[in-house]
């Protein structure tokens, strides 16, 4: 979900051929959120599954199958983009089921139909690799004013993070160390964007390096 900054007033924004009202609405039955950018990446016998979340109110999070059996991952949190799947064997195929859900506004999770099928074979002899950094940032808030927005958060507690980036409609905005709190104010009224937050560190040769785990 994205952190957007909207000046409204019981607007109505269309998506997947039907109007809803900002406030109250209900997701449609047939759920037709998509998940983009869907990637699996192997280390030693783990996969990390990353995508990018759909952009509408109703998505509340992801549900992840290793054939079928929903693996129990998330705390439910629609901001998740990254799953870390470990205990696998080696020489072993397996394929995943990434989901979108949705939420009707009586609280009924949807599942939406337009899930990623992505299959991995593990080597019979994994490769000794460094994991790559996951840390993120927790507990985004933010609050919009005229031109600007204030975001605050929580650090991850990793004695490697060093700071994070922030990306503005997917262009570089500003690099930062170990701060919890930024105020943006170079922006339009009435105008939307979509800020990612991505945690940093230092590798173990000293490079700093992104979280492969956005916020967005």
């Amino acid at each position: 979900m994205c952190r957007r900054c909207y000046k409204y007033g019981g607007q109505r924004y269309k998506y997947g051929g039907q109007w809803y009202k900002y406030g109250g609405g209900t997701a449609d039955l047939n759920y037709n959120a998509e998940l983009k950018n869907v990637e699996l990446k192997l280390y030693d016998s783990c996969v990390i599954i990353t995508w990018e979340n759909p952009d509408d109110e109703f998505f509340k999070g992801v549900r992840i199958y290793k054939g079928n059996d929903e693996l129990p991952l998330f705390d439910g949190s629609s901001f998740e983009s990254l799953a870390e799947i470990a205990n696998l064997s080696n020489g072993e195929t397996y394929t995943f089921k990434i989901c979108p859900k949705g939420v009707s506004s009586e609280g009924i999770f949807i599942e939406g139909k337009n899930s990623v099928y992505k299959t991995i074979t593990l080597p019979e002899t994994p490769k000794k690799t460094e994991k790559p950094y996951t840390g993120k940032i927790s507990e985004l808030d933010y609050v919009c004013g005229d031109g600007n927005v204030k975001f605050t958060w929580k650090n991850p507690e990793d004695k490697n993070f060093t700071g994070l980036n922030i990306y503005v409609d997917g262009e570089l905005y500003e690099t930062y160390g170990p701060t919890e709190t930024v105020l943006i104010d170079t922006l339009e009224n009435n105008k939307v964007y979509s800020f990612s937050f991505v945690a940093k560190a230092e590798d173990s040769s000293g490079e700093e390096i992104e979280s492969l785990n956005k916020i967005v």
